[in-house]
């Protein structure tokens, strides 16, 4: 049928009647200029459009359906006028319905001048370049059993007055530019990619029990309600091979949400009607990125494992900024690198039971309640903590001493709070140097500052290990540097009980040195400290005379109280034995208070 016989049919028809077209050819590009259509019902069943079907500025007080039909080419209205066919007895007709149609190449709507369309596709199979909705006001849309390859559904500066429902389609979707009133619900379906940008939805967005392949981004966008985006959400069928499954992408840019967001990582247990659909080892998002968005309520990203299947993010990148408020919450995910940075002004962050290989807070400042609970470091992982000030932000069953390195960085880490935390060896503590000696200074104030925070939790055991860190790493600073030789000699003196730590050193150190000196004070009382008078009257009766009836002495000289005369038969108590003497029992009380000090190490100062 050509073009100029379908626009006599359509003029000579009863506007009263419904008109029908069966099984028709169409050959030429059908173009309807600026028409008036007042039929309740034109139906076409199993028609071929060899070339495009293209309505103009055309005024349609009626409902298009096409059964069955092939189009070759593009189905495109431009420009036109949708009004409610009132004299039809369908409460909520479609303007244009697609059913079970075999092959659409493409649908085009662009600008709607009154009016408000539905359209509806269902059971239909679209090629190369999709569904293209463009400045128009559409009223509801409703896509179901759908197969939308390649450009997919794409609508651009429009506004849907009622809610948009997708549901078991193959597709990529992009909405940009574009105002919902009511919800969009996307349903059991296989989105490619999932595209929000500059768009606004007034109550909800759903993705229920869909798959998303490759990426998912919502930028510049606005959610009134609650969005709840379900990656995975499939049931599971046996017999399918083994596979993986990777989201490329994931982007949450400049968006503004007034209520919850929900993203939900899961497994299936039941598989779609789809062929080709495999059973995965492992899942994975690649990345994640939430930057500069405004959320009243919360966002929910929950991963939720089983025996079979590991879940993984590999990139997640959040950009803190005054307007994310409410609560962010990241659980069970196993991640290559968590990256935080931004101000958190207004946010409840939580990050639970992530396996992660790099945890990196950079230029992040915490004003607000963040904490970080049961999370657990991969082979080889690190923390970083880089111009950063974490304010009160909590620590719950951590174990960094699992960690291959934590770098601290120029950051404020002296308000945190640590229940239940095995802490890092100073093997594995590094920073950023330029000399030696600054390596000791930056590590002396990360532990200044975990000392302090520890002090405030009233951890006097802990604060303690970190005060004796704190000193030995001042301590080689000084070694380090040309600092005056009185501050080396009282670190140098502070080290012979670990800085207050140890009383085992230093009673050790006593009974060595009492040991010397008593020796000395032998040979020299009775020896008069000449070395080949010694050996030359040094004998068996000698050594038993002054030296095993005077080894009950060397317990008695344990006591700073002691006096020399103590030792008895011929012992000569001259001006040498005086000083020795004298400098022993100088060491002795040093020792003893050092060891005194030790032992009241838990005792609060």
């Amino acid at each position: 049928m050509s073009n100029e016989d379908f626009n006599k049919i359509l003029a000579i028809g009863s506007n009263l009647s419904p008109l029908e077209f069966s099984e028709d050819t169409f050959y030429e590009t059908l173009e309807l200029l600026e028409k008036k259509f007042s039929y309740p019902k034109i139906t076409f069943n199993n028609c071929i459009f060899k070339r495009d079907f293209k309505l103009s500025r055309c005024n349609f007080n009626t409902i298009l359906i096409f059964k069955e039909c092939v189009f070759e080419e593009q189905f495109i209205t431009i420009d036109c006028n949708f009004n409610d066919p009132t004299h039809i007895l369908d409460s909520k007709p479609y303007s244009i319905s697609f059913l079970d149609c075999k092959n659409i190449n493409s649908i085009k709507m662009k600008g709607v001048i009154e009016g408000d369309p539905k359209l509806r596709i269902r059971k239909s199979f679209l090629l190369f370049r999709g569904i293209n909705i463009e400045n128009c006001n559409v009223d509801f849309i409703e896509i179901t059993d759908a197969f939308i390859p390649r450009f997919g559904l794409d609508i651009t500066k429009s506004k849907i007055q009622k809610r948009i429902l997708i549901g078991n389609v193959n597709s990529e979707i992009k909405f940009s530019e574009t105002d919902f009133e009511d919800n969009v619900n996307i349903s059991s379906s296989l989105i490619t990619k999932l595209h929000i940008l500059s768009s606004s939805i007034k109550k909800n967005l759903f993705t229920e029990q869909c798959v998303i392949t490759d990426r998912l981004s919502i930028v510049r966008s606005k959610i009134m309600e609650d969005g709840k985006i379900s990656l995975l959400n499939l049931n599971r069928e046996e017999n399918f091979l083994s596979a993986s499954f990777t989201i490329n992408h994931s982007t949450f840019a400049n968006f503004t949400i007034s209520k919850n967001l929900f993203l939900l990582i899961k497994n299936w247990e039941k598989l779609s009607t789809w062929q080709g659909f495999k059973k995965y080892d492992y899942i994975e998002l690649k990345e994640l990125n939430i930057s500069k968005c405004n959320i009243e309520e919360s966002i929910y990203i929950h991963g939720m494992t089983f025996s079979d299947i590991l879940f993984k993010i590999n990139k997640i990148e959040i950009q803190s900024s005054p307007n994310l408020k409410g609560q962010l919450n990241l659980s069970y995910l196993r991640c290559n690198s968590v990256s935080i940075n931004g101000d958190n002004l207004s946010c409840y962050f939580l990050l639970r039971n992530i396996q992660f290989s790099t945890l990196e807070l950079n230029s992040f400042f915490n004003f607000n309640k963040f904490q970080i609970i049961a999370c657990q470091p991969l082979l080889d992982s690190e923390v970083r903590i880089i111009n950063s000030s974490l304010g009160q932000t909590q620590f719950f069953s951590l174990n960094f001493a699992l960690l291959k390195h934590v770098k601290i960085v120029n950051s404020i880490i002296n308000e945190i709070i640590a229940i239940n935390v095995t802490w890092f060896k100073k093997e594995q503590l590094i920073t950023d140097y330029n000399t030696i000696d600054e390596e000791f200074k930056n590590k002396r104030e990360v532990y200044r500052q975990l000392k302090y925070a520890s002090e405030k939790q009233l951890d006097r055991i802990q604060s303690l290990k970190f005060l004796e860190l704190e000193m030995e790493n001042f301590k080689n600073e000084l070694e380090c540097s040309e600092s005056n030789l009185e501050d080396k000699i009282i670190m140098f003196s502070n080290s012979l009980n670990n800085y207050g730590q140890s009383w085992i050193k230093p009673c050790i150190y006593i009974l060595c040195l009492t040991l010397i000196f008593w020796f000395l004070i032998i040979i020299t009382g009775y020896y008069n400290f000449n070395i080949s008078y010694i050996f030359s009257k040094l004998d068996k009766n000698s050594i038993e005379r002054n030296f095993g009836n005077n080894f009950k002495n060397y317990i008695t000289m344990l006591n700073p109280l002691y006096k020399l005369d103590i030792f008895k038969n011929n012992f000569e108590n001259g001006i040498l034995v005086n000083i020795i003497e004298f400098f022993h029992k100088g060491l002795l009380s040093f020792f003893l208070f050092q060891a005194i000090t030790a032992f009241r190490k838990f005792v609060k100062q």
